[in-house]
């Protein structure tokens, strides 16, 4: 997920080409958090978060998070492992004071199946 918004100009410009992994101290950053629940039945239950840092307003982060939103509009492709649904689960921009900059997350929720998803 990391390497499809680095390819993505207006994301990664937008960012200063700030791109993590994991949470950075850095103010102008984005970065990718994921969490995975097994559901059962061969089922895995994915969140999938986009995180922004800007210290320069809510309507810079909102702009950073229409462009991770579409980029990832349909799923990121993993191997080994078939996405069953994919969906922008959550949205929003929030004041961190102790950062003195804005917080934007985008939430992706995702039903996968390990190997090939049959249908």
């Amino acid at each position: 997920m990391v390497e499809r918004l680095r390819v993505d100009q207006g994301f990664s410009v937008g960012v200063g080409g700030q791109i993590f992994a994991t949470e950075p101290r850095d103010l102008l950053a984005a970065w990718i958090g994921a969490t995975r629940f097994d559901a059962g039945s061969g089922s895995i239950d994915l969140l999938a978060t986009i995180h922004v840092r800007v210290g320069t307003g809510t309507e810079v982060a909102n702009a950073l998070l229409d462009i991770a939103t579409a980029v990832f509009g349909e799923p990121p492709t993993v191997e080994g492992i078939s996405i069953a649904s994919w969906a922008l689960d959550y949205r929003e921009v929030r004041l961190e004071e102790e950062h003195s900059a804005y917080h934007g997350l985008a939430r992706f929720r995702a039903v996968a199946k390990i190997g090939p998803l049959l249908v």
